[in-house]
């Protein structure tokens, strides 16, 4: 006797084993159907299942021929959002799978090296207006002197908050590119800069500068977009864009006193719109390549609380990639970073004067200029060295603070100005490999398509 007629002969007597399992098997199917029905109801279920030409014997043969020990792949299946009906009359019908992202091939040179150059020069021009702050100040100074006595402490501030605003806004600009674009955010950036420097011509009182000067949103596209077009190179051009600072800050500080001698700061100003809106030119190459990611949330929760702080959650969560601090490495990184930056600038700031007092006979001030230099210099040599296989960029990243921080506290104990000189090659070379390298270490842990988030929340920490 075959066993598609164990039920449907007559002349098949069953036998109290065979009562007793049907029943079992039919009780169990009856409980996971009303399961089942109850989620679809309640909106958790993501599809709906139809039983045609399938009466009870038919599925209780099935039941017990072919499942009999199935209990592990009914919960699999049930997990997997297969109603109980569709597992056991066979059809398994499934929601075809949604096609996976296309690869997208990273051009890694090209016309990536076009995209590098149009995000060294906004780099550069972001930084070294920020940088070159202290030629500006002392006709920021002398214009609203006559106005306020105290008109010196509130001038420091403007380059201060331009700063600031510059690092904290960068999380804003991460999800902007996110959003809208990377193209996009920076040509908003390059817009709003403009307006800014524009109207910081035409200021009467000193704290509207606090508002104009400076631009937020051009920092983190320039350093978003290398993620589209390099990958084998991402070291390098990091350590181009990382370059492209330096080298504007020196370009400013020499053109800037030539351009106060003949022009007013009023028009000083002007001139630094005028090549804001130059950039808006090089935002336009920042074509992304890479899709963007869909981090739409695709389980439902059954609490009526959670459904509805998941409303008004979700606008948050898809525009602001939190999933990262769940990352161990992202968020070690990151923290690590920010109590680090403690000390990191003291050297900056306190070492041409220590020079002087030390030994007032030489001039301390080359220091700066040293360092500066190598700094430049080690972003390009060691932009080029993290790109080999051998290079553990988040070691090099390491190595480079240590060294730094056990040189810092070596400044105390140099007692002859070659010391110091020494000194500032090593604050240079280890400066020039922190500045660089966060952009590729980012890559290597979050990925390209997540690195505008982990900028804003690197730049933000280092900010606060």
């Amino acid at each position: 006797m075959t066993s598609s007629n164990v039920f449907t002969n007559p002349s098949y007597r069953k036998n109290e084993e065979d009562v007793i399992l049907e029943e079992e098997i039919s009780s169990k199917l009856s409980k996971q159907n009303k399961e089942f029905s109850e989620e679809i109801q309640t909106g958790e279920a993501t599809k709906s299942t139809s039983v045609e030409g399938a009466n009870g014997n038919d599925c209780i043969h099935v039941c017990t021929v072919e499942n009999l020990n199935t209990q592990e792949n009914q919960d699999i299946s049930y997990e997997n959002n297969v109603s109980p009906i569709e597992q056991f009359d066979g059809s398994n019908v499934r929601n075809e799978p949604e096609p996976s992202t296309p690869e997208v091939n990273i051009p890694d040179g090209g016309f990536g090296w076009i995209v590098c150059f149009a995000a060294m020069i906004i780099n550069g021009t972001v930084f070294g207006i920020i940088n070159s702050f202290g030629i500006l100040f002392v006709p920021l100074v002398d214009k609203f002197s006559k106005i306020d006595s105290s008109i010196a402490f509130k001038t420091s501030w403007v380059g201060s908050v331009c700063a600031g605003v510059t690092f904290l806004m960068t999380m804003l600009a991460g999800v902007l590119c996110d959003v809208i674009g990377i193209r996009q955010t920076g040509v908003l950036g390059a817009v709003l800069g403009t307006i800014g420097l524009v109207s910081s011509a035409f200021v009467t009182k000193l704290e509207v500068l606090y508002l104009t000067f400076g631009s937020a949103f051009m920092f983190s596209p320039s350093l978003v977009i290398l993620g589209h077009y390099f990958s084998r190179h991402i070291g390098i051009a990091n350590g181009i864009v990382a370059f492209g600072n330096a080298f504007f800050s020196i370009l400013m500080s020499l053109a800037l006193p030539e351009l106060l001698k003949y022009l007013d700061i009023k028009y000083t100003f002007l001139c630094l719109g005028g090549l804001y809106l130059a950039m808006t030119v090089a935002s336009l190459t920042f074509k992304p390549l890479l899709p963007k990611e869909d981090r739409n949330a695709d389980d439902e929760t059954s609490s009526k609380t959670k459904s509805k702080v998941s409303k008004i959650c979700r606008p948050i969560q898809k525009a602001v990639n939190f999933d990262l601090w769940k990352i161990r490495a992202f968020t070690t990184w990151v923290v690590s970073t920010g109590v680090g930056l403690f000390g990191y600038f003291v050297p900056f700031v306190h070492l041409v004067k220590h020079a002087k007092d030390l030994f007032p006979d030489e001039n301390g001030n080359i220091l700066i200029t040293i360092l500066q230099i190598t700094s430049a210099l080690s972003r390009i040599v060691f932009g080029k060295l993290s790109d080999a296989e051998c290079v553990n960029r988040i070691y090099l990243n390491m190595a480079a603070v240590t060294l730094s921080g056990i040189v810092t506290i070596c400044i105390p104990f140099a007692t002859v100005y070659y010391g110091l000189i020494i000194i500032a090659v090593i604050l240079g070379v280890t400066d020039g490999i922190f500045v660089f390298i966060k952009g590729p270490i980012a890559v290597d842990i979050v990925g390209p398509r997540n690195v505008g988030h982990a900028y804003g929340f690197f730049s933000g920490d280092i900010n606060i």
